[in-house]
């Protein structure tokens, strides 16, 4: 019972700090402590809700213990960043690995002790197993996908673009173009990766170089003229593979 339940927490995790979580919240949160505050009911209400669909009352109590966690554990990145007197993109960076490593490792030890308890995860509507049991597949199998997918999107836009920040080489151009260009290459990234893990799901490891060739020909007249936006290019195309494979591994 423990990688569903973990599972699920994951997924819940990731709708309600990324997905549920706008740019313009993130930074209300850094700002003020309300923002804090209404991220926290947002992200319990996930889970809570989530938590809801299982048939144990120790999901709802362990859920949360999980929620609360996260609400303490942003409370404190929010004291630490007031009170920090230099704000680099260095610090920046940092503070999110950490942060989201710290209520990852939370959602383990949660997921364990829960485990470790005896807890188990039964879905409490049998309408839903039985439509599983029609398609011949299983909830959890299908919850999996979903976690996978819902990760190699926004959650590793944003991984990723914490990481390339500093490495991203100065541009003379037209701010909605810069705008724009972000957006699309988002986009691109976000099916690079979805595109990569379905690959490897069915064996095909050797396909995935062609998604990373037909990437590579859009981009190839300035990838040859630029060195420093090749560098940044490169840096970026290994980072996406690498998180969709690291993805694909851990939860696979």
């Amino acid at each position: 019972m423990y990688s569903e339940y973990l599972l699920m927490l994951i997924c819940g995790h990731m709708i309600g700090d990324f997905y549920l979580q706008s740019e313009k919240m993130a930074r209300k949160k850094d700002e003020k402590y309300s923002g804090v505050c209404i991220h926290g009911l947002c992200y319990g209400a996930v889970l809570l809700l989530m938590s809801l669909v299982i048939k144990s009352r120790e999901v709802i109590i362990y859920t949360g213990v999980a929620v609360v966690m996260h609400f303490i554990i942003d409370s404190l990145k929010y004291l630490y960043i007031k009170n920090i007197k230099v704000k680099s993109q260095r610090v920046t960076k940092n503070i999110f690995i950490i942060d989201q490593s710290i209520h990852l490792l939370s959602l383990l030890i949660i997921a364990f002790l829960f485990a470790r308890g005896g807890g188990q995860v039964m879905c409490a509507f049998a309408v839903i197993t039985e439509y599983f049991s029609l398609i011949k597949t299983s909830p959890q199998h299908v919850f999996l996908w979903v976690t996978i997918l819902l990760i190699v999107h926004k959650p590793a836009n944003v991984f990723i673009g914490q990481i390339l920040a500093g490495y991203k080489p100065s541009e003379a151009e037209d701010v909605q173009m810069q705008t724009s260009d972000k957006r699309a290459g988002r986009y691109i990234g976000s099916l690079e990766r979805i595109i990569m893990v379905i690959l490897m799901s069915v064996g095909q490891y050797a396909a995935m170089g062609l998604v990373l060739t037909a990437k590579s020909i859009a981009r190839y007249d300035r990838i040859t003229k630029d060195s420093a936006f090749s560098e940044y290019y490169l840096l970026g195309t290994l980072l996406s593979t690498l998180t969709a494979i690291g993805v694909f591994l851990l939860l696979k």
